[in-house]
């Protein structure tokens, strides 16, 4: 369940979220449409081309959100896609939110010689 601070621990209603799948490559991009005591409603996330993009029910999923410090993440789970002419997903919080990364892969400092 959605539950402690609000923007630290879940993104707060209204808030964009990039939402990261585990069968896709790419970040896409949500809204918080509901956060209280229970599982998110998010809109349909969004492609880079603005298309909704379609997963499997079940599928885990981490929302990454800016908190009052810096990104924010959160593990989930797409329990269910809600139909109606602005579909919304909910997900189920699976674990504590923790400090957020919207990169795949980790950016260090490296220095070589060029010739």
């Amino acid at each position: 369940m959605a539950s402690g601070i609000p923007g630290v621990d879940y993104p707060e209603v209204k808030e964009p979220v990039d939402v990261q799948c585990a069968s896709r490559g790419d970040a896409l991009t949500s809204f918080v449409e509901d956060s209280g005591n229970g599982p998110l409603t998010l809109t349909v996330p969004v492609d880079r081309s603005g298309r909704r993009v379609r997963i499997d029910v079940g599928e885990y999923v981490q929302l990454v959100w800016k908190g009052p410090e810096g990104l924010r993440a959160l593990p989930a789970e797409l329990m269910e896609v809600l139909p109606g002419e602005e579909p919304r997903w909910r997900v189920k919080p699976m674990g504590p939110a923790t400090r957020g990364q919207r990169r795949n892969a980790v950016r260090a400092p490296m220095s070589l010689p060029v010739e």
